[in-house]
């Protein structure tokens, strides 16, 4: 079974959204060239729907195009999946001969509406009537392909129907699948919370282009510029611009930034910020991988493995402890002088024969053990 996924916003072709920031609408033509891709012998469609609508003319050529497609051969089949159906969506997903629902999908249906507050212009009172008329008469069309598509004839079925579309709120799925729109669920996992969902028409899609071509203009225009400097700047062989590269310190916030794709030592400067302006502090810096980042004067001297540091750590230690047991032996050598000095002053003193014992050599401190197990490491 192939799969087509609709996803985005329902409405013409715009190739170029990516370059603006934006997300590319899923159009009717997109739709038939998959559709005219697949494999001839193909009987079996999975479409999954993760969108909030958009326009509606756009929206119904594509539930005519996959009506057709399964037309065209008897025994096709399409089975569609909602993960996120609200507004024109809901009716592409009629077109599932199995229909099935996300346990955590968005489903959303309501009467035609227009955001006022991202209309880049002002309406006059004729604009008005006319979103009117257009708004009611959308309603009506999408409410009946409802009732038809799901072969409705219970009253109260359609009352519950109109009266969400009225209330316009989020329907939960085993209501979803409580009214018929689909026949089953499916499992998934869960959808963002936030969402707009909307349906217009092409009178309020041309209306809405009157007012934006000029931003357009001014977005291509400000695109063509940047593509002309570049362009520019490699035929001056200027190249393009520099790569900046950066790592993190062990608290994992701490980032440094650097020129270049790696850190060349004695050359490369290191810095706190993305634009390069503060200096990394001297010092050494331990990375997240370890090593050892040796700065000074703002640039970074030397990058220490960290194998290499405790093995300079062990030998520091090492040299120390014998600088240690050095000293203890050449004060052990003086106090013995000292002791025997005294010794044969005291041998000279009547009676003080009773002292000697004091300066006799006595068991090792604590002190002095430890010292000797330390110096053991």
């Amino acid at each position: 079974m192939e799969t087509i996924k609709i996803s985005g916003h329902i409405g013409e072709s715009n190739s170029f959204a990516s370059i603006f920031g934006g997300e590319e609408n899923f159009s009717s033509s997109m739709l038939s060239e998959r559709l005219a891709a697949l494999d001839p012998n193909e009987n079996e469609l999975s479409i999954e729907i993760r969108s909030d609508g958009g326009n509606v003319r756009i929206g119904y050529e594509i539930f005519d195009l996959l009506n057709e497609w399964k037309a065209a051969v008897p025994g096709r089949k399409i089975t569609t999946k909602a993960y996120r159906a609200n507004s024109i969506a809901t009716v592409i997903f009629l077109t599932g001969d199995e229909r099935l629902i996300s346990e955590n999908a968005n489903f959303l249906i309501h009467n035609a509406r227009l955001d006022f507050e991202n209309y880049p212009g002002l309406l006059t009172s004729e604009d008005l009537k006319a979103f009117a008329d257009e708004l009611d008469s959308i309603s009506e069309k999408i409410f009946q392909t409802y009732i038809d598509v799901l072969k409705i004839e219970d009253e109260t079925i359609k009352a519950k129907i109109r009266e969400y579309m009225n209330r316009d709120e989020m329907i939960d799925p085993a209501e979803v699948v409580s009214l018929g729109f689909a026949t089953g669920k499916i499992n998934s996992t869960p959808n963002a919370a936030n969402f707009k969902s909307f349906i217009y028409s092409d009178l309020i899609a041309a209306k809405f282009e009157e007012k934006t071509n000029s931003q357009k203009m001014n977005k291509i225009e400000e695109l063509f510029s940047k593509i002309e400097n570049t362009l520019s700047k490699l035929v001056k062989n200027e190249g393009p611009e520099p790569v900046n590269g950066n790592f993190y310190l062990m608290d994992g916030e701490t980032e440094i930034y650097f020129e270049g794709e790696e850190i060349v030592p004695g050359t490369t400067k290191v810095y706190l910020d993305d634009q390069m302006t503060i200096a990394a502090p001297d010092g050494e810096h331990t990375l997240q991988d370890g090593r050892i980042l040796v700065v000074l004067d703002g640039v970074a001297m030397e990058i220490i493995e960290a194998q290499a540091k405790i093995e300079n750590l062990k030998n520091e230690l090492s040299a120390a402890n014998e600088k240690i047991a050095s000293l203890e032996a050449e004060f052990a050598q003086k106090l013995e002088g000292v002791q025997n000095q005294l010794k044969d002053v005291l041998n000279k003193v009547p009676g003080a024969g009773n002292f000697q014992n004091q300066f006799e050599p006595k068991n090792q401190t604590a002190a002095q053990k430890h010292r000797a197990n330390r110096r053991n490491f």
